[in-house]
């Protein structure tokens, strides 16, 4: 797909965008970077494509800096930064251009993002969250799965907020978590008339949560009223990015869907009743090994804990309903899971605040062993001066 899009940046395509989506409607920013990569460096080889991912690994390290550095300091923030590169080159994804190293990128920034937006109330980072959602859906609808169950969680928690009554927040944001499936099945083509129940009940639901907003007459409507607009602005936001082309490709996409469903391109159906523990033996054997499995089973514990981490909660959120929706899944691969690696190192990075005297040398070991890991990758090539990835 990434040459057909720089055969179309080139002008030497007559058949446009459209050929480019034959016969399977992926989603085109990974593509069309690497293809703006190949239009200006003259090379159209493999390797200029993993080379056009840098910015991806760019995200992914400003964004764990960015989100643990307020948790934890600005050494955690060092070690989580340090550990992105290492956990995007699990499996035999390094060398390989795949949509899995884009996709840990921005499902690690959304959740940023979603923690930073304080429930919708910052208007700024609401706003860089719509643009990371829609860009999201832009590198692959699987994005959906990591992404799709906690943010209709959080946009319900906010909802509910705004009611002056629990019991009526409690309904309105029920209401607008069955219209948001609704919508998903109408989407996969699963449920013809969805699209009539999805607007319905999502109508009902924006239209409460306006009303409750009128009629609050709290201390905090000020902040009421920031997080309807907050939560408008990044609803808007993800419209405007990944619309036009959901819209553009949704016959092209269903077709699809239900083509994998009922295996037409390849594989054996298995049942999720006996492959459950594929991802996460995966998981434990193949991405993190027996000490990260460890500060995982830790970190986990720390987050049910008073005082957790909000970035830890959302991010272990995340991470769990993409291996929840992917074990559903009919296909299975290694590699699906990768997507979510990045989500783990906010609940891998240990929180030593009750510990002093450990924070320094434990983090400062964390950041070494993630910077020997990373020089680690860059191969012997005796008179030539290539950039490795990651950096």
């Amino acid at each position: 797909m990434s040459l057909c899009l720089e055969d179309v940046l080139r002008g030497a395509s007559s058949e446009g965008l459209s050929a480019c989506i034959q016969p399977t409607p992926y989603p085109p920013i990974v593509p069309l970077v690497a293809a703006a990569h190949y239009f200006v460096t003259g090379d159209r080889s493999v390797g200029m494509a993993v080379q056009s991912l840098w910015i991806w690994y760019v995200i992914l390290v400003l964004f764990l800096y960015e989100g643990v550095r307020r948790v934890s300091g600005p050494l955690a923030g060092l070690a989580a930064a340090a550990l992105g590169p290492v956990v995007a080159n699990v499996h035999f994804l390094r060398g390989s251009f795949y949509t899995e190293v884009p996709l840990m990128a921005v499902s690690l920034a959304s959740v940023v993002c979603l923690v930073n937006s304080r429930g919708f109330r910052s208007a700024g980072w609401s706003a860089t969250l719509g643009l990371f959602l829609g860009a999201g859906l832009m590198v692959k609808w699987t994005f959906a799965f990591f992404l799709g169950p906690p943010m209709v969680l959080a946009v319900a928690l906010a909802v509910g907020r705004l009611a002056s009554r629990r019991w009526l927040g409690v309904v309105v944001a029920g209401v607008f978590a069955v219209g948001v499936g609704a919508l998903g099945a109408w989407g996969g083509g699963l449920w013809r008339s969805g699209g009539v129940v999805a607007a319905a009940l999502l109508g009902a639901a924006a239209v409460s949560a306006v009303v409750f907003v009128l009629r609050d007459s709290s201390p905090d409507r000020q902040g009421a009223r920031r997080t309807l607009f907050g939560l408008g602005l990044c609803i808007l936001l993800v419209v405007l990015v990944a619309g036009p082309w959901y819209a553009w490709t949704l016959p092209r996409l269903r077709d699809f869907v239900s083509s994998n469903l009922a295996f037409r391109y390849d594989g054996e159906f298995v049942p999720w009743t006996r492959a459950w523990h594929f991802y996460p033996a995966v998981l434990v054997t193949r991405a993190l090994g027996t000490p990260l499995t460890v500060l995982l089973i830790l970190g986990g514990v720390r987050t049910l804990l008073p005082g957790r981490r909000t970035l830890a909660v959302w991010s272990l959120v995340a991470f769990v309903s993409g291996l929840v929706v992917l074990g559903l899944s009919p296909y299975r691969a290694s590699r699906y899971l990768a997507a979510g690696y990045g989500l783990l190192i906010p609940v891998l990075v240990p929180d030593l605040g009750r510990w002093p005297w450990l924070r320094v040398p434990v983090l400062s070991m964390i950041l070494a062993c993630g910077l020997f890991a990373q020089l680690s990758w860059i191969p012997p090539d005796p008179g030539r001066f290539g950039v490795p990835i990651p950096f």
